[in-house]
Order: C-alpha cells, then sequence, then structure tokens
C-alpha cells in the first residue's frame, strides 16, 4: 500500500512539472554555421561546435563544444533608423527593424525557414549565422 502511494505520488508531482511553452519563432537551439565580417566569410567546422539555446523564460545560454559558456537575458527589440529626408520640412524617414537585445546590446536580426541572422554589419559589423538544430 505504501509502495502504491508513493509510485503514485510520483507520478503526480513529474506530470505537473510542464515547461512553459512559447510559440517565439527563435525559442530553442541554434547551431552556428557561418560569419561574415569585413575581412571576408568564415564557415569553418571550428564554427558549428557554438550553439545558442533561446529558452522561452527570456534566458539565452550559449554553449562551446557542449560545455555552457554564458547565460544572458534576452528579448525582442527593434532598432531606429533615420533615412533619407522625406519632403522639404527637412524630416527624416523612419525605417524600425527587428532587433535582438541580449542584456543591453541590440543587434539586427532576421529569420528565414530555418536561418537566423544576427550582427550589426550595418555598423560595418559582422554578421552570424545559424541554422535550427
Amino acid at each position: 500500500m505504501k509502495i502504491s502511494f508513493i509510485v503514485l505520488l510520483l507520478t503526480f508531482s513529474f506530470s505537473s512539472c510542464k515547461k512553459e511553452v512559447s510559440s517565439h519563432p527563435l525559442i530553442g537551439d541554434w547551431t552556428l554555421v557561418k560569419t561574415f565580417s569585413m575581412n571576408g566569410i568564415d564557415s569553418s567546422m571550428e564554427l558549428r561546435k557554438t550553439t545558442w539555446r533561446f529558452e522561452s523564460d527570456g534566458k539565452l545560454k550559449i554553449y562551446k563544444k557542449g560545455i555552457r559558456r554564458s547565460v544572458s537575458d534576452w528579448s525582442v527589440s527593434s532598432i531606429k533608423f533615420l533615412g533619407q529626408f522625406i519632403d522639404s520640412t527637412n524630416t527624416y524617414e523612419q525605417i524600425i527593424a527587428p532587433a535582438l537585445q541580449i542584456n543591453n546590446t541590440k543587434l539586427l536580426y532576421s529569420l528565414t525557414d530555418e536561418t537566423l541572422k544576427v550582427g550589426n554589419s550595418y555598423l560595418d559589423g559582422g554578421d552570424s549565422y545559424f541554422q535550427r538544430n
């Protein structure tokens, strides 16, 4: 009788522990496959040992060769650019682009099919390309 009660209690405990599920398309594991910078393109196999894990609780865990290297906060944000003059009133066109905010840093991002592009090449920085695992 005691064993049946313990088994029932454990079953109930595990079934009531469900992870939060988010529908955001970034949630999941992404493997770095290519980087682009002013120095050129790197698509070496060494890159593929880096994984970014976006979790629904707002944490980004970065792994290198399976070992967690860092944990950061992440959220989706935007970056506002001022473009050309719209008219003779000297007002600028505003362009708002999606951004990935990691801690206090904003990076442009785009998501197409199973590819994630993150970076700041608009500031002569680099871009990183990830494939969904």
